[in-house]
This record gives C-alpha cells, sequence and structure tokens, in this order.
C-alpha cells in the first residue's frame, strides 16, 4: 500500500531541493528566479500549515519544520508559533527559542521602595544581568551560568533558575513569556526586594 505523504513533509522535500540549488556556484538565473517563486509558495504553504484552524495540524507542522535540517525553517516555525494565539504554539515556539539561545541579557529595574541592597546588586551588574545556557536536558532542566553556576527550568511558558552561592547573593529567578517576544519578571535575592527583570528574546 501506498503511504501517504503530508503536506508539510512534501514541502519539506521541494524546499531541501530548492536549498539546495543556491549552494552551487553556477546556475543560471532564470533557474534561480524560478526557484525562489517555488521556495516563496512552499513558505506560504508552511505558514498557512502553522496557522491551521486544526491545533494538531498547527503542532504538527511545527514539530516537522523545528526538526528540519534548514536553519530558515526552524526560525520560520518559532516565529510563526511565538506570533500565535494558541497558547500550546506560543508554549512551543518559547521553548525552542530559549533552547536554541545560548545566552540572555536582563534588564534590571530598580523596584519600589529600594534601598541600598537592591541599588548595589543593580550596580554590581550594570543594570543587565546576563545569563549563559550551559546544557539542556529532556526532563525540561538546563545548566546556566549568571553571576554564579546555576539550574534551571522550562515550565509552559515560565523560565526560572536559581543560585545558591554567596557570591550569587543566592538569587532565584521566574521569568513569563510577555507579548512582542518579551520575557520579564523578577530577580528575588537574599534580604532584597524582588528586582524586575525582562529581556528580548528575539
Amino acid at each position: 500500500m501506498r503511504k501517504k505523504i503530508s503536506r508539510v513533509s512534501r514541502a519539506l522535500i521541494i524546499a531541501s531541493t530548492t536549498f539546495a540549488t543556491f549552494s552551487v556556484q553556477a546556475v543560471d538565473l532564470a533557474d534561480i528566479s524560478s526557484k525562489i517563486k517555488v521556495q516563496s509558495g512552499v513558505f506560504q504553504d508552511f505558514i498557512s500549515q502553522l496557522n491551521s484552524p486544526n491545533q494538531s495540524m498547527r503542532v504538527s507542522a511545527f514539530n516537522q519544520l523545528v526538526n528540519s535540517k534548514e536553519p530558515t525553517l526552524r526560525e520560520l516555525a518559532i516565529s510563526e508559533a511565538l506570533k500565535s494565539s494558541d497558547e500550546t504554539m506560543q508554549t512551543l515556539g518559547f521553548q525552542q527559542q530559549i533552547m536554541s539561545s545560548t545566552k540572555l541579557v536582563f534588564l534590571m529595574t530598580e523596584p519600589k521602595g529600594s534601598g541600598e541592597t537592591e541599588k548595589a546588586i543593580i550596580k554590581e551588574f550594570g543594570g543587565a544581568y546576563p545569563i549563559s545556557f550551559t546544557r539542556f536536558y529532556d526532563t525540561g532542566g538546563f545548566g546556566c551560568f549568571g553571576a554564579a553556576a546555576c539550574k534551571g527550568s522550562l515550565n509552559g511558558k515560565t523560565l526560572s533558575y536559581y543560585y545558591d552561592s554567596e557570591k550569587a547573593h543566592y538569587c532565584k529567578a521566574n521569568m513569563t513569556l510577555q507579548d512582542n517576544n518579551f520575557i520579564s519578571g523578577y530577580l528575588a535575592c537574599k534580604n532584597a526586594i524582588p528586582i524586575p527583570i525582562s529581556a528580548r528574546l528575539r
């Protein structure tokens, strides 16, 4: 019995062939123009699938694209997912975006009622708190490094991490995906008022 190929799978085959064309140095200009038109049509098909009224189809398209070998297709899937009004798609896009990141820098804002402790913490990092991701685990956890070695987790649209060292002020943070690809929350350190922090994902 002949195996049925999904629209996304068929489009992936076309896309891989199209992308491969541009790796050849001596290519006819008319052929390039033709390939670009095909690629444009394929991209529109991907976008249509990622925004299908059927959630199962949206999720299936997303998973196939992020697992493809083409960075451009992976980027397209994440971008469309983050723009989606579907919570599930937003979560998928958010988690894939985080797992493809190596570093995030969070803008620190002085909290209301802040004192010398909070100001000292913000000053120490120049108002920008960096965190580098060192490893991601299948369980949703990750290893990281900021003020010191840290551990964290991805749960839905929330990113959490914590330190347990004197140098890092015994800090922990919880941030949630917001509109316009921003992630924001609070950095809570020992004996300090929680400090608002935010970062742009892309």
